[in-house]
């Protein structure tokens, strides 16, 4: 959803006019990302978001962006005061929670612990009843539900930070070539942290490797840039690798926080983004005037 939005920029950009299924797929890719209520895809779409206006503005097309930027903004709120006062659904407020965080702690850990570490494979969302001491089952639904996400957070955070500390620790034992490929952290089936996983088996070399290609497609851009400013056919053109690129660097950010770029859309989008740049710099006057 947060490559389309860059896409719908783009092809809005190039009709030079409002078309208003672009808006209106762009406001459904806006409360998707919003539902989400994943503090990475946020933070990755958020930054994405400023690099393709950063590029439009450049290539020239910044009215036409703010147009559909503001008929997306007036769709989206639309819908969101509408399912408010309908269902007194406040999915806003509750995605500023979620983003936010909870400073609370509960006053027993929420991972049960053996030995001081996070016991193996023990799904403790099962085992909330009156005794855990989170969940008061004399209260109405609606706030059992309310009090089930609040601890099923906590539970999370505490697992991620378990997780965290456990790979630096990996980490600072080899951190030049890693602990090997098949370096794991205790009682976790997968974790999220992309970067730091490729660290602990490889190290920083392995992960200097594997970022390689896109730091240089990156410098390779960027060195580019220029065509946006040149005026049609190429500034537009330009455009449609810069999206590509702003595509790539949300699903680089995005996967700092979850296993992506080792799964095979990850690995796709990667390879996809660096096609693009690379086919830009070997065939750069043939491929902007053909596109």
């Amino acid at each position: 959803m947060v490559i389309a939005v860059f896409f719908c920029f783009y092809f809005q950009c190039k009709n030079k006019e409002i078309k208003w299924h672009y808006v209106a797929t762009t406001a459904l890719c806006f409360l998707a990302i919003l539902f989400s209520f994943t503090r990475s895809i946020f933070l990755s779409a958020l930054i994405g978001l400023f690099l393709s206006v950063f590029l439009v503005l450049l290539s020239g097309h910044g009215r036409i962006l703010f147009k559909h930027l503001l008929f997306s903004t007036i769709v989206v709120a639309v819908l969101l005061i509408g399912a408010y006062l309908a269902f007194g659904a406040n999915y806003l407020g509750f995605a500023y929670q979620r983003t936010a965080g909870s400073d609370v702690v509960p006053e027993k850990n929420a991972v049960p612990q053996e030995n001081g570490e996070a016991a193996p494979n023990q799904d403790v969302l099962d085992n909330l009843n009156d005794d855990a001491g989170y969940i008061d089952r004399s209260k109405n639904p609606r706030e059992q539900t309310d009090a089930y996400l609040h601890y099923s957070e906590i539970v999370s955070d505490q697992y991620r930070q378990y997780t965290l500390s456990a790979m630096l620790a990996k980490i600072k034992i080899s951190p030049i070539v890693g602990n090997g490929l098949g370096a794991v952290i205790k009682y976790r089936d997968y974790n999220e942290f992309f970067y730091l996983d490729v660290m602990m088996k490889m190290g920083i070399i392995g992960l200097l490797l594997y970022l390689a290609p896109a730091f240089l497609c990156g410098y390779w851009f960027f060195r580019e840039i220029k065509y946006l400013r040149r005026g049609p056919p190429y500034n537009i053109q330009m455009l449609l690798v810069g999206v590509i690129v702003a595509g790539f660097l949300a699903v680089c950010i995005f996967s700092f926080f979850n296993p992506y770029l080792n799964a095979a859309l990850g690995i796709m989008m990667y390879s996809f983004g660096i096609a693009a740049v690379l086919l830009l710099k070997e065939h750069k006057d043939g491929f902007l005037k053909q596109i």
